[in-house]
């Protein structure tokens, strides 16, 4: 469903990385390096959130990665931040780093 929906979205950045999780929390490992590549060479033409980095990165289980990405979003000043309720953070909250992105995003 995932994969028609960016179809009929035109590959939007949201949908993008949805798609990319999906992958790595379903042990699709490459397919999901494939889209962080494919989100790589977009983000060189252009803008690109870095939060739809944070979530392939999540799903792969790369913490550092992952940190790396969500304070980027944390300067881009996303508001698509669900930090203190996504389950999607679920596997971070018990990281140290995770209480420092709150305060860093002014949500502790």
């Amino acid at each position: 469903e995932t994969e028609a929906a960016r179809n009929v979205m035109e590959n939007d950045a949201v949908t993008t990385a949805q798609l990319g999780y999906g992958y790595a929390v379903s042990g699709r490992r490459e397919e999901a390096q494939a889209i962080l590549r494919e989100m790589e060479k977009r983000r060189q033409s252009g803008p690109f959130p870095a939060l739809s980095f944070a979530h392939v990165y999540v799903g792969l289980g790369d913490k550092d990665k992952a940190f790396e990405w969500l304070r980027k979003a944390v300067e881009q000043r996303d508001v698509n931040f669900n930090l203190k309720t996504n389950p999607l953070y679920d596997s971070l909250r018990q990281d140290p780093r995770f209480g420092e992105l709150l305060r860093a995003a002014r949500l502790e």
